[in-house]
């Protein structure tokens, strides 16, 4: 999980350099919008990844309290599973933000596409990840309350999380009495690890970057999925771009 958000904190950094050092069409590319929407979705991603990464870190610190390793419990495989995941995409659209150049074996963002996957596949799947998710549920129900509790410090914050993790909460209820429950396994993970990003981002980052995040993230709606760069009207772009 860590080796994923670095990379990504490294993909997005190199894009953004390289797109505040070439113009086209009349202008500096990071201030293309269309650019701009792409690194402004890209730091989301790396932000949310940064602020989970560091919350599971407290987590397993040796002085962490009872909850705090209950939540670790299910935390660090809900984070494992998604923050990897992300990774390969994300390290390819920052790829792309420097065109033939960042397909280059010489330069850094191509060997970063090389290795992110293996983030995700050295200890374990996938499917590994997320059926230890669902064991984490089933044996150890203690880990979903203190899961729960960590999401309701930001319940009222943002109407997206609020139906969002209403919607989580119910899927997790279904899946657990189905006896189908590893066909949807990844789904659950998958609502799990955007429900706990978001509430880590509405307490300790910027309005502009927990908003943004919150918007294009949660709900049945989400433009983007696995692409970047298709953030909801009214995000502060900009302002997400100049913290990269």
């Amino acid at each position: 999980m860590y080796g994923s958000t670095a990379g990504m904190r490294q993909a997005v950094a190199e894009a953004a350099w390289h797109a505040r050092h070439r113009s086209a069409f009349g202008a500096l590319l990071v201030d293309q919008p269309a650019m701009t929407a792409v690194l402004a979705d890209l730091q989301l991603e790396t932000e949310a990844a940064t602020a989970t990464a560091l919350r599971l870190a407290r987590a397993h610190d040796d002085d962490a309290s009872d909850a705090d390793r209950a939540f670790a419990r299910l935390g660090t495989a809900v984070a494992k599973y998604w923050i990897c995941k992300r990774g390969p995409g994300h390290a390819y659209e920052a790829l792309e933000c420097l065109g033939g150049n960042g397909y280059t074996e010489a330069f850094p963002l191509a060997m970063r596409y090389c290795e992110q996957p293996v983030m995700a596949v050295w200890e374990g799947s996938g499917n590994v990840i997320a059926l230890d998710v669902l064991r984490a549920l089933q044996r150890e129900p203690d880990s979903l309350e203190a899961f729960d509790a960590e999401i309701s410090r930001a319940l009222g914050a943002d109407r997206h999380l609020d139906a969002h993790w209403e919607r989580t909460r119910r899927l997790a209820g279904e899946i657990l009495r189905s006896p189908d429950a590893a066909a949807r396994a990844r789904e659950l993970t998958a609502s799990l690890a955007l429900a706990l990003q978001a509430a880590l981002l509405l307490q300790h980052a910027p309005a502009s970057v927990a908003d943004a995040f919150a918007a294009s993230r949660l709900g049945d709606d989400w433009r983007g999925g696995a692409l970047y760069g298709a953030l909801p009207a009214g995000t502060d772009a900009a302002a997400i771009v100049a913290r990269i």
